[in-house]
């Protein structure tokens, strides 16, 4: 399963305050437990960064920057093909009001075939992909192949996990941190890392 992420799914899952962030986590949870290849672009991270600039501070873009690394996600490249295929859509749907990092993402999912897409985007909808592409939130979506061990994992994810990420926010709540935004993705971060090796320790014992 490959998915590619776009700028809101990065902000909800982000901010604490984002009016989709309690819909993100658990897709972002349970594309972990798939072990889904998650992706991005160059162009969605840019504008990912500058919109945390605007809403929150210059502080924490960097420290968002500064932290994406961790999270072990792809970043495509646009590149002068993929540039010239968002040109075309651009052009080519008039009556829609798509950005071009829109265009750009449209394109790099069509070039790289990809089959999913965690987007709140209405756009992402309206375009018509060369083969068949789910865009999330759609629960039915996440379930499309068999998981060995899923049970276990999700029955960790809703007692240890939730311990661990209840721990973390009380924590931050006594640090009294102005960047909500920056805490809350560091705490995906650091819940992804145990997510990977709670599920190597599962694997481990059932070799």
């Amino acid at each position: 399963m490959k998915v590619f992420i776009d700028a809101g799914a990065f902000l909800a899952l982000a901010d604490k305050d984002d009016d989709y962030h309690t819909t993100a986590q658990p897709i972002y949870s349970e594309l972990l437990l798939l072990k889904a290849q998650l992706l991005t672009s160059n162009f969605v991270l840019s504008e990912t960064y500058t919109v945390i600039r605007t809403r929150v501070s210059h502080r924490a873009a960097v420290e968002f920057i500064k932290s994406f690394g961790r999270t072990g996600i792809k970043v495509l490249r646009v590149g002068e093909a993929i540039e010239n295929m968002a040109k075309a859509i651009f052009v080519r749907y008039d009556d829609k009001d798509f950005s071009f990092v829109d265009c750009t993402s449209f394109a790099l999912i069509d070039h790289h075939r990809l089959d999913r897409a965690f987007a709140f985007d209405v756009h992402f909808r309206q375009y018509r992909f060369k083969r068949t592409v789910l865009v999330l939130p759609q629960q039915s979506s996440l379930k499309p192949q068999a998981v060995p061990h899923l049970t276990t994992s999700s029955a960790w994810m809703r007692t240890s996990g939730g311990i661990v990420m209840t721990i973390l926010l009380a924590v931050l709540r006594l640090m009294r941190t102005p960047y909500p935004l920056i805490s809350s993705f560091l705490i995906m971060v650091l819940l992804q890392s145990k997510i990977a090796n709670r599920q190597s320790k599962i694997q481990n014992r059932t070799r």
